[in-house]
């Protein structure tokens, strides 16, 4: 499925998405099994969650307003 995704989504979405595997084990494990996080296991998900949103960010191609007119990147892609 992540091989679909990766076809589909923007590669700087995707990253995103993979970082919150995770989150989303987590939330499972205490829905399904009742597991619980204590609160330094809470904090390491949420760091390592929001470094991957401000890397992914920072690294994404910005769009000036005459390239994003023509649909292209402000790396000149």
């Amino acid at each position: 499925m992540e091989n679909i995704a990766l076809r589909r989504i923007a590669p700087n979405v995707f990253g995103i998405l993979l970082s919150l595997e995770p989150a989303v084990a987590a939330l499972a494990g205490l829905v399904v099994l009742g597991q619980r996080l204590t609160g330094p296991e809470w904090v390491g998900m949420v760091l390592v969650v929001a470094a991957s949103v401000v890397i992914r960010s920072a690294s994404a191609p910005r769009r000036t307003p005459r390239t994003a007119a023509r649909g292209l990147t402000g790396d000149g892609e």
